[in-house]
């Protein structure tokens, strides 16, 4: 069974979505494209799992022969971080003072918000592959050497969606070759590269490539439907 007989199959079973309500959360949509569409994931792992569901990504695309697993990732845009971080923001309203202790909680804060976020992009995009590699293709492409599929896992945050300078900077960035530790998207990148690196015996990754971008570098990359 060659990659687009699985789609076949799949389009027998589920309906596709559009990305606009693929990526939908309680504020809106991370896209609003409603043209471009994709297979809900959570809804195939539902399928599998009708109890005791695991964690998944958010939509399934097969485009040419490669699959990839999508997680739209909502909620994270803050305005400050430890990097633009003002300590007036600290400031007692009554005596005008700034407050050290509570500075410092302050940014132990946003530094667990981010820790808790990479948590949690992690347990996703292993239990999404260990879901692909264990049930999905035994169950829905037997028969199909589905080893040799690529599998890509691409991680949409909303970090920029309403300034884009952050997305035009990490652009910049990777043009230049440059590696700045206060790069939002090289340490959400950072977070889970072990899914996608081979160890030195030539053990194959759990993903071919696993990419953490924004709203505008995803609709560059995936809005061509």
């Amino acid at each position: 069974m060659e990659i687009v007989e699985i789609a076949r199959f799949l389009d027998k079973q589920f309906q596709k979505k559009s990305y606009k309500e693929l990526s939908a959360n309680n504020n809106g949509s991370l896209i609003e494209s409603e043209k471009c569409e994709a297979y809900d994931f959570d809804e195939i792992v539902e399928y599998i799992f009708p109890r005791n569901k695991p964690t998944s990504a958010d939509a399934m695309l097969i485009r040419n022969t490669n699959i990839f697993l999508i997680e739209f990732k909502s909620g994270f845009q803050r305005k400050f971080s430890e990097k633009n971080f003002d300590q007036r923001q600290c400031q007692c309203e009554e005596t005008g003072a700034i407050c050290e202790k509570y500075a410092k909680l302050l940014k132990r804060n946003l530094r667990n918000i981010e820790k808790e976020l990479k948590s949690n992009l992690f347990q996703k995009a292993s239990e999404s592959r260990w879901i692909l590699e264990y049930h999905f293709f035994p169950e829905f492409c037997k028969g199909c050497e589905y080893d040799k599929f690529r599998v890509d896992y691409i991680i949409v945050i909303d970090k920029v969606k309403e300034n884009p300078v952050d997305s035009m900077e990490q652009i910049i960035d990777e043009m230049a070759n440059i590696h700045r530790t206060e790069n939002f998207y090289e340490r959400m990148e950072a977070s889970v590269k072990r899914l996608y690196c081979e160890s030195r015996f030539g053990k194959k990754a759990f993903y071919h490539k696993v990419a953490v971008c924004s709203v505008q570098e995803f609709k560059l990359d995936f809005l061509e439907c």
